[in-house]
């Protein structure tokens, strides 16, 4: 965003340029063959400087006006698209955030249910396939628990690198908030 408001600051420093008319020039020239009435060559002092016509000025101004305005757009547009990916990667880290307490919990749930069909099976209450089963869910659970934590742990990457921070972000919100769709405001859009 920095660099897209210097470009509107450059603009905004080139408008004051429409106006610019050539250097003044001062001579002097003195010329043995170019003889007065009274037979003395004469010396020319003069000044010389060139002016375009007032509508190139005027053309000029109104270009570097809307240069102007087109980085104020762009900057507005690069605005919303920078919140826009904040917000987008917020809500990711919110969703793995959850999706990791969820499996955490069926993690214990499952870790229980090994530990009693264990149990069971020592005990000759069960078969072994019971125990073998239960073992499969909760190293499914085991892995899906690490997935969610590379999830979590990508999307705060992300996160960190739209904010252009290296500090540790926390997250303090555990559910995801209700989103409602907003109409698209096409009047004051800056795209648009």
């Amino acid at each position: 965003l920095n660099g897209y408001q210097l470009q509107v600051d450059q603009q905004e420093q080139l408008e004051k340029t429409a106006f610019d008319p050539e250097k003044t020039y001062f001579y002097y020239n003195f010329d043995q063959n170019n003889i007065a009435p009274n037979n003395l060559p004469l010396n020319v002092v003069g000044i010389s400087q060139s002016f375009s016509f007032p509508t190139v000025y005027f053309a000029k101004k109104k270009w570097l006006n809307n240069q102007t305005s087109a980085a104020e757009i762009n900057y507005e547009i690069k605005k919303t698209e920078v919140s826009l990916a904040v917000t987008s990667a917020y809500f990711q880290v919110l969703y793995y955030k959850a999706v990791q307490q969820k499996i955490t919990h069926l993690d214990s749930i499952y870790n229980s249910y090994e530990l009693i069909a264990n149990k069971r099976y020592e005990t000759g209450e069960t078969n072994y396939l019971e125990y073998l089963t239960a073992s499969s869910k909760r190293q499914s659970i085991r892995l899906d628990l690490v997935q969610a934590d590379n999830n979590l742990t990508n999307s705060v990457l992300i996160l960190k690198k739209w904010m252009n921070s290296d500090d540790a972000i926390e997250i303090k919100e555990t559910t995801m908030p209700l989103v409602m769709p907003q109409v698209l405001d096409t009047n004051n859009h800056p795209g648009v």
